[in-house]
C-alpha cells in the first residue's frame, strides 16, 4: 500500500509491504523538499 501526504511545503510518500523472505511487514518512506510551482496549483 502506498500513501502520499503534504507536510507544510514538503511532500512525503510511504510504502508498506510484506517481505517475502521473512514474511514481516516493512515500511519505506521519503520526504521531498521543494515542490515545483507547476504542481502546487493543481488539485
Amino acid at each position: 500500500m502506498a500513501s502520499f501526504r503534504k507536510r507544510g511545503s514538503t511532500w512525503e510518500y510511504r510504502i508498506v509491504y510484506t517481505d517475502r523472505q521473512t514474511r514481516k511487514q516493512k515500511e519505506k518512506s521519503k520526504a521531498k523538499g521543494k515542490v515545483e510551482r507547476r504542481f502546487q496549483n493543481q488539485t
